[in-house]
């Protein structure tokens, strides 16, 4: 992969880099941009504030930050960036990830320092070569042509990753680490889950929410989701024991929110097991899940159906 700078592989790969230097012309952070903080380590800028199109997380240590999840386009990447420097001042480094492809979380990185290291999975580039970055289709084009989202999506880019990973990571921040998993294909094939180990608190993205909204179309990907192995993902978040859980969209909660998701996932695997054994087709399947769970688990419709269609493909 030529785009590459550094490439890192296996599990648990340390991205302890030093000497970058923090220095930019930063626009100046509007009035109502606050962060919430959930610990020593972590803030939030919860979605709907100034430069966050969906939950935005920023950590730092005795060396430097990380953001995660940049915004949409220049304008609110550079917001977020300054929202970083003021919770980290005299840091030198700054890392930028997020939790999935998709334009609200990743194009605002070319509003970010070119001082800012930009980490990124190996699926997360995959989703990008397929579907992100071409002009006139994919997950890019339909941002483009939302009239709330057009001006935001002026001149976004994806930016060249200057460390890629795949399976686990782990960036050092001086007295804080912060543990980057790779939990796809699940909305997508790039999410990436973020564990501050030692503070409790765990990033979702779209894997676990309020509600699993994150089980939809198959416009939003370059691969098809798999139900196994979001619900093992639900598994490994649920076994952090966070005492925060902050998601992509949405309030934010604690592991009850993994815990809900996955016992809609493990009910929907179970059932439509059974049906199939049955010889049941998927259409019967899905409209059979869909009557007897959505309601139960408070869960919409079309979303009990996708899962369902999903296991359906997966079991034997």
């Amino acid at each position: 992969m030529s785009y590459m700078t550094r490439a890192l592989t296996g599990t648990a790969t340390a991205l302890a880099l030093t000497g970058s230097v923090w220095a930019h012309a930063l626009a100046q952070e509007p009035a109502g941009t606050e962060p919430l903080a959930l610990s020593d380590h972590v803030w939030v800028v919860l979605q709907g504030q100034p430069g966050a199109q969906s939950n935005v997380g920023i950590v730092v240590g005795s060396r430097g930050a990380l953001v995660i999840d940049s915004g949409l386009g220049s304008r609110n990447g550079a917001i977020l960036a300054d929202v970083a420097r003021r919770l980290a001042p005299g840091r030198t480094t700054l890392y930028v990830a997020a939790t999935h492809f998709h334009p609200e979380h990743m194009m605002g990185e070319s509003g970010f320092p070119d001082s800012a290291i930009v980490v990124r999975s190996v699926g997360q580039q995959l989703d990008i070569d397929a579907t992100g970055a071409a002009e006139g289709r994919g997950v890019v084009e339909l941002f483009r042509q939302m009239p709330n989202r057009a001006a935001d999506m002026e001149g976004a880019v994806y930016r060249t990753p200057d460390m890629l990973f795949e399976g686990d990571a782990l960036i050092d921040l001086g007295g804080i680490r912060v543990r980057l998993m790779e939990l796809g294909p699940a909305h997508t094939r790039g999410d990436v889950g973020f564990d501050v180990e030692g503070d409790g608190v765990v990033f979702t993205g779209d894997v676990a929410m309020d509600s699993p909204i994150g089980i939809r179309s198959a416009r939003f990907t370059s691969a098809p989701s798999s139900a196994s192995a979001w619900l093992a993902s639900l598994e490994r978040l649920m076994a952090l024991r966070p005492r925060h859980v902050v998601p992509s969209h949405g309030p934010l909660g604690d592991a009850s929110m993994i815990e809900k998701h996955r016992a809609f996932m493990t009910a929907v695997r179970d059932r439509v097991g059974a049906l199939k054994r049955q010889r049941q087709t998927a259409d019967q399947v899905a409209s059979t899940v869909t009557a007897e769970l959505a309601e139960q688990h408070e869960v919409p419709e079309e979303i009990a159906g996708n899962a369902a269609r999903l296991f359906y493909n997966e079991l034997p």
